[in-house]
Protein backbone atom coordinates (compact mmCIF):
# COMPACT_ATOMS: atom_id res chain seq x y z
CA UNK A 1 0.00 0.00 0.00
CA UNK A 2 1.31 3.56 -0.39
CA UNK A 3 0.40 6.56 1.26
CA UNK A 4 -0.82 9.66 -0.63
CA UNK A 5 -3.31 12.71 -0.50
CA UNK A 6 -6.86 13.32 -1.48
CA UNK A 7 -8.70 16.43 -1.02
CA UNK A 8 -12.15 16.21 -2.00
CA UNK A 9 -15.01 19.12 -3.21
CA UNK A 10 -16.66 18.79 0.05
CA UNK A 11 -13.35 20.34 1.61
CA UNK A 12 -12.27 17.44 3.31
CA UNK A 13 -8.51 16.66 3.21
CA UNK A 14 -7.58 12.92 4.01
CA UNK A 15 -4.29 10.97 4.07
CA UNK A 16 -5.20 7.47 2.23
CA UNK A 17 -3.80 4.31 1.85
CA UNK A 18 -4.11 2.65 -1.96
CA UNK A 19 -2.29 -0.33 -4.17
CA UNK A 20 -0.36 2.06 -6.10
CA UNK A 21 -2.04 1.42 -9.75
CA UNK A 22 -4.51 3.37 -12.16
CA UNK A 23 -7.42 1.91 -11.67
CA UNK A 24 -6.89 2.65 -7.61
CA UNK A 25 -5.74 6.32 -7.89
CA UNK A 26 -8.86 6.57 -10.50
CA UNK A 27 -11.06 5.08 -7.99
CA UNK A 28 -9.54 7.05 -5.31
CA UNK A 29 -11.21 10.39 -6.91
CA UNK A 30 -14.00 8.56 -8.34
CA UNK A 31 -13.34 8.62 -12.19
CA UNK A 32 -12.37 6.99 -15.28
CA UNK A 33 -10.24 8.86 -16.82
CA UNK A 34 -7.78 11.30 -15.19
CA UNK A 35 -4.97 13.40 -15.96
CA UNK A 36 -1.55 14.44 -14.00
CA UNK A 37 -1.82 18.42 -13.77
CA UNK A 38 1.50 20.69 -12.41
CA UNK A 39 -0.10 22.83 -10.50
CA UNK A 40 2.25 25.76 -9.31
CA UNK A 41 0.44 25.89 -6.13
CA UNK A 42 2.12 22.44 -4.80
CA UNK A 43 5.75 23.13 -6.85
CA UNK A 44 6.24 26.37 -5.26
CA UNK A 45 5.11 25.13 -1.78
CA UNK A 46 7.28 21.96 -2.23
CA UNK A 47 10.24 22.83 -4.23
CA UNK A 48 12.51 22.22 -1.86
CA UNK A 49 11.09 18.85 -0.81
CA UNK A 50 11.28 17.26 -3.68
CA UNK A 51 14.62 17.71 -5.42
CA UNK A 52 14.32 15.22 -8.20
CA UNK A 53 10.81 14.85 -9.01
CA UNK A 54 7.18 17.77 -8.97
CA UNK A 55 4.39 17.37 -6.58
CA UNK A 56 1.60 17.28 -8.84
CA UNK A 57 -2.30 16.47 -8.36
CA UNK A 58 -4.40 13.69 -10.03
CA UNK A 59 -7.74 14.93 -11.83
CA UNK A 60 -10.63 13.56 -13.47
CA UNK A 61 -9.52 15.10 -17.02
CA UNK A 62 -13.96 15.22 -17.47
CA UNK A 63 -14.64 16.45 -14.12
CA UNK A 64 -15.96 20.09 -15.75
CA UNK A 65 -17.83 17.89 -18.88
CA UNK A 66 -19.60 15.68 -16.01
CA UNK A 67 -20.90 18.84 -13.98
CA UNK A 68 -18.66 17.46 -11.02
CA UNK A 69 -18.43 20.35 -8.44
CA UNK A 70 -15.36 22.14 -8.32
CA UNK A 71 -12.67 21.76 -5.67
CA UNK A 72 -11.58 24.84 -4.37
CA UNK A 73 -7.92 24.30 -3.04
CA UNK A 74 -6.98 21.98 -5.76
CA UNK A 75 -8.12 24.79 -8.15
CA UNK A 76 -6.22 27.64 -6.33
CA UNK A 77 -3.12 25.29 -6.97
CA UNK A 78 -3.68 25.03 -10.53
CA UNK A 79 -4.13 28.88 -10.71
CA UNK A 80 -7.47 28.82 -12.36
CA UNK A 81 -7.30 32.72 -11.86
CA UNK A 82 -4.55 32.43 -14.95
CA UNK A 83 -5.96 29.30 -16.75
CA UNK A 84 -9.51 29.82 -16.72
CA UNK A 85 -10.97 26.73 -15.58
CA UNK A 86 -11.25 25.08 -12.15
CA UNK A 87 -10.87 21.83 -11.12
CA UNK A 88 -13.79 19.64 -10.84
CA UNK A 89 -14.02 16.37 -8.91
CA UNK A 90 -11.82 15.23 -5.81
CA UNK A 91 -8.07 14.94 -6.84
CA UNK A 92 -5.20 13.24 -5.29
CA UNK A 93 -1.24 14.31 -4.71
CA UNK A 94 1.48 12.58 -5.60
CA UNK A 95 4.92 13.31 -6.96
CA UNK A 96 6.29 13.17 -11.04
CA UNK A 97 9.84 12.25 -11.09
CA UNK A 98 10.55 11.96 -14.73
CA UNK A 99 7.11 10.07 -16.64
CA UNK A 100 6.75 8.50 -13.60
CA UNK A 101 3.88 9.31 -11.13
CA UNK A 102 4.61 7.96 -7.30
CA UNK A 103 3.29 8.02 -4.35
CA UNK A 104 3.96 10.68 -1.56
CA UNK A 105 4.53 7.73 1.27
CA UNK A 106 6.35 9.31 3.75
CA UNK A 107 5.97 13.15 2.69
CA UNK A 108 2.13 12.32 3.44
CA UNK A 109 1.52 13.96 6.44
CA UNK A 110 3.67 16.71 5.52
CA UNK A 111 1.79 17.66 2.50
CA UNK A 112 -1.64 17.37 4.43
CA UNK A 113 -0.63 19.93 7.34
CA UNK A 114 0.72 22.57 5.05
CA UNK A 115 -2.45 22.03 2.96
CA UNK A 116 -4.07 22.29 5.56
CA UNK A 117 -2.38 25.57 7.20
CA UNK A 118 -2.36 27.39 3.93
CA UNK A 119 -6.41 26.15 3.08
CA UNK A 120 -8.07 26.76 6.56
CA UNK A 121 -10.71 26.41 4.82
CA UNK A 122 -10.57 22.31 4.64
CA UNK A 123 -11.44 20.12 7.12
CA UNK A 124 -9.92 16.71 7.90
CA UNK A 125 -11.61 13.62 6.91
Amino acid sequence: MSKTVRITTGNKIEVIDITWSMNAQEEAIGCGCSEIVRARGLVEMFLDDVPNGRVVMLVDESGIVKHRETNRAASDLYGFQEHGFAIAGDVIIGILRGPDFVPLDDMAETVKDRLMKKYTFLQEA
